[in-house]
């Protein structure tokens, strides 16, 4: 969602729109947005777009962290825009070995005890590539709004900041008291979205979802499985990702390496279901081969 720059007539707003779908259509590119890398995602949700709250939902083991992860060296190799990640689920190194063995391919078994020797020139390379992205990474914290906040005046004040990841939203807390859970959570997606509005800087968050009901068989996520979080996705989020893993829960599926991604809002069109290919001993994402999609189709909002 772009920044307000005033009230302005419709005429005006019409003829603007008309200019950028007009440069959209000749460009030919999948996304107006910017790309994910992951192609039937960004034809999907139309990539990531400034002044945007991404929020990145499912249960544990589903590869959230390595997603967003994965977003903020795309974002940051295709803009060249600062990207500043706020984990508050892994510290500094481990967010760190996580991006070389995704860049570099080598799995993460090997990174922590002892590489091959045909591991060394891709470490060397994917070492290489991540040392010239304007990444910043703060982790391990506490995990406030302020805490944020500074964090993102440390990265300098002129800083053209594009993306902020937020690995752990429901283990952020605001610095000021309230009396309950539910409007903590409020006051923290009341900031986020000011955040994003006056700065016009995307902001992705991943989120841990509640067990939700047992009963539901295949145990895929729902809106009601974010609890007291559950206006970020009505109110605060302009796209929301949930994610599913079949193999987290089934010992035999034909869906090994696959994470569903179901888009169940998009303010830039359409809703429905994206199969990727999950490396985990990688911590990588990546399209599924020619052939093997399986895509639910999606539908478009009203």
């Amino acid at each position: 969602m772009a920044v307000s720059s005033g009230p302005k007539k419709l005429s005006e707003l019409v003829e603007k729109e008309f200019v950028r779908i007009e440069e959209a259509f000749e460009s030919g590119t999948i996304s107006g947005g910017v790309p994910t890398g992951l192609y039937d995602l960004d034809r999907l949700v139309d990539g990531i777009h400034q002044g945007d709250i991404i929020l990145a939902a499912g249960r544990p083991l589903m590869g959230k962290s390595d997603f967003l992860l994965n977003v903020a060296v795309k974002f940051a190799a295709e803009t060249s825009r600062q990207v500043g990640i706020f984990s508050l689920r892994h510290d500094q190194p481990m967010v760190c070995r996580r991006m070389l063995s995704a860049e570099s391919r080598i799995p993460m078994h090997r990174m922590v005890r002892r590489l091959l020797g045909g591991d060394w020139h891709k470490l060397v390379r994917a070492t290489g590539i991540l040392a010239d992205l304007p990444v910043h990474i703060e982790a391990g914290t506490s995990g406030t709004d302020r805490q944020l906040l500074d964090f993102i005046e440390s990265m300098g004040s002129g800083t053209d900041l594009g993306l902020i990841v937020i690995d752990g939203l429901e283990l952020m807390t605001p610095a000021d008291k309230h009396p309950s859970r539910r409007t903590e959570a409020g006051a923290l997606i009341r900031f986020l979205r000011d955040l994003a509005r006056a700065r016009g800087t995307a902001i992705i968050v991943s989120l841990t979802t509640s067990p939700g009901d047992g009963a539901r068989g295949d145990r895929r996520p729902v809106i009601d499985d974010l609890g007291e979080w559950e206006s970020l996705a009505a109110d605060g989020a302009d796209m929301v990702l949930f994610f599913h893993r079949p193999e987290a829960y089934l010992v035999y599926t034909p869906d090994k390496g696959v994470v569903e991604v179901i888009v169940v809002k998009n303010n830039y069109g359409a809703t429905g279901t994206v199969r990727l290919a999950y490396l985990e001993a990688n911590c990588r994402f990546a399209n599924l081969a020619e052939g093997f999609e399986k895509h639910i189709p999606a539908r478009d909002n009203e």
